[in-house]
């Protein structure tokens, strides 16, 4: 029989260890998208872009 004691001290490593992972991950993206234009919806001059623009009702 397994110790519970021994395998929640496994669980938590693992843990510690994929949450690590996912703090790197996050950090990439972050990091990545810094100096994106977020805002990719409107033309730089102020325009709005043709998917914004009125919609015909045909």
């Amino acid at each position: 029989m397994t110790d519970p004691g021994a395998r929640l001290d496994r669980e938590r490593a693992r843990t510690g260890e994929r949450l690590a992972r996912l703090r790197r991950d996050f950090l990439g993206v972050v990091d990545a998208s810094r100096d994106s234009n977020a805002d990719d919806e409107h033309d730089p001059r102020g325009r709005p872009s043709p998917s914004n623009g009125p919609r015909s009702t045909r």
